[in-house]
């Protein structure tokens, strides 16, 4: 079958391949019952992937002009009275329904996204399993009294339901709190420069969309949190990836890129990055401020992680040392709060906050007000500060004791670094190991990890890694998980062995 596709014209290709098939048909090159090549075939003799010429069979299943037999694959149907869409009652009683093809419909660029990450993720919610692989903080952290106490609080002071709704930029009392904390990192901001939102990829999509349209360049980190990978990709952004190392981006030839690519902005996840834990550096911060204030370019700082610090060797946040203005600074509170409640917020200049707060009103109505109020309470009656002091004693302690497991397995090419904080490990795997496979094994002995190459934007990193998380499994979890985990390893090299 003779079919050309150009990838320079803006038609996709799944349509070219459908209005020359109904081309044919119409001309009756093809006839009915004619056979099509299946979708593999059709991909093979095209040079092109398989879910396209499903897109464009189902273009022209939709519009009736073929079928699928089971057995037989695409026939061509289009001149049989019982597929022509029209009500002859003589010929086939009723109008035959006609239903709507989803993969048609959806985006192209919502249909291609990576769905490893959040699969593995969800799985770290089973409680027949060690979970090595979600990111979020102690369900010990807070005790049953202080969930209790604080629920109560919120809802006393709320009597009126109209309370219950809190102003698009946040709880006024909660932005208060906000702003104290935030002096304890060398910030002081006034509640108008702070926009509350429910988490922190909520954040992040809503900056980007403000910032960004199709056709805009960022750089960014790699290895890098699939969330934001995915945020930006649904934008349209293209990504100019920097690696990074235990002392965060590496800024050395940054400002080259600068010259040549022109981006939009720079975003940075700067203390405990994940997936490797790492903490940017202050000579580094230094640095990207410096391409800030010459090229007048944004940063966007996303600081997660920074309060779960175990060493107490704290480097000021870039948006402490910003003297322009530059910085958009992000937090969220998912790795500190109780696990299901989270609250983020953005720290940036006025006319960036008043943009936010309005595409809040269109898009949201309101924030969620309980999680709002909870963390208000927890932040001024000091909960917040010493929950946070007990993660970081346990965590400390849990982290050693995977690392202690990695070094006691004496596997040459797997290892790891000890964290200074945050929640993640991020472990370098013998060069024979392909990080999904073992995560597929280790998941059927029951242990969820998450594989490095999902944190790579082309799916594939240059070595091997895996994630390990140690705030959620508990001592002996870990302990039982990590023995699993070094036998699954021992198991694949091995095979490889033989």
């Amino acid at each position: 079958m003779n079919i050309v596709i150009s990838k320079d014209l803006k038609t996709p290709i799944y349509r070219q391949i459908a209005l020359q098939i109904r081309t044919k048909i119409l001309m009756n090159e093809l006839n009915d019952g004619c056979i099509l090549p299946s979708e593999r075939q059709m991909a093979k003799l095209l040079s092109v992937h398989r879910n396209t010429v499903v897109k464009a069979y189902n273009e022209l299943e939709a519009e009736e002009f073929i079928e699928a037999k089971q057995g037989v694959g695409y026939i061509v149907t289009y001149q049989e009275p019982e597929f022509t869409g029209v009500n002859d009652k003589k010929a086939k009683g009723k109008e035959r329904p006609r239903p709507v093809f989803w993969e048609n419909v959806i985006k192209d660029e919502h249909l291609t996204m990576e769905d490893t990450f959040d699969e593995l993720f969800t799985k770290s919610y089973s409680e027949e399993s060690i979970s090595f692989g979600a990111g979020m903080a102690d369900s010990n952290a807070y005790t049953r009294q202080d969930i209790i106490r604080g629920i109560e609080e919120a809802i006393r002071q709320n009597q009126k339901a109209a309370n219950f709704y809190t102003p698009y930029q946040g709880d006024i009392g909660l932005r208060k709190q906000i702003a104290a904390l935030m002096r304890e990192k060398g910030l002081y901001v006034d509640i108008s420069e702070i926009q509350i939102f429910s988490e922190m990829n909520q954040a992040l999509d809503f900056v980007f969309s403000l910032m960004l349209k199709e056709g805009d360049c960022v750089i960014t980190e790699e290895p890098i949190s699939p969330d934001v990978h995915r945020a930006l990709r649904l934008l349209g952004v293209r990504q100019i990836t920097i690696p990074v190392d235990q002392e965060g981006m590496i800024c050395q030839n940054i400002e080259a890129i600068i010259l040549r690519y022109k981006p939009k902005l720079i975003y940075v996840n700067s203390s405990y990055q994940d997936p490797t834990g790492s903490v940017l550096s202050l000579k580094r911060r230094k640095q990207l401020l410096d391409y800030s204030y010459k090229y007048s370019l944004p940063i966007i700082e996303e600081d997660a992680a920074s309060m779960l610090n175990f060493d107490g060797n704290i480097v000021p946040t870039i948006k402490s040392l910003d003297k322009a203005d530059n910085v958009i600074y992000i937090y969220s509170f998912s790795l500190t709060l109780i696990p299901g409640i989270s609250v983020a917020f953005v720290l940036a200049p006025r006319p960036v906050i008043k943009s936010l707060s309005h595409l809040v009103s269109v898009l949201l109505v309101s924030v969620a007000w309980i999680p709002q109020k909870l963390l208000e309470y927890y932040l001024k009656e000091g909960i917040y500060k010493k929950s946070v002091n007990r993660m970081k004693q346990e965590y400390k302690e849990r982290m050693q004791l995977m690392c202690s497991a990695v070094k006691k397995a004496n596997i040459e090419g797997f290892y790891c670094n000890e964290a200074s904080g945050g929640v993640y490990l991020w472990c370098h795997l013998p060069s024979s190991i392909d990080s999904k496979l073992l995560a597929k094994e280790a998941a059927k002995k029951g242990v969820n990890i998450i594989p490095g190459d999902v944190f790579f934007l082309s799916g594939r990193g240059p070595e091997s890694y895996i994630r390990l998380n140690y705030s959620v499994p508990t001592k002996d979890e870990i302990k039982e998980g990590m023995e699993i985990l070094v036998e699954t390893i021992n198991e694949f090299l091995k095979r490889r062995g033989t």
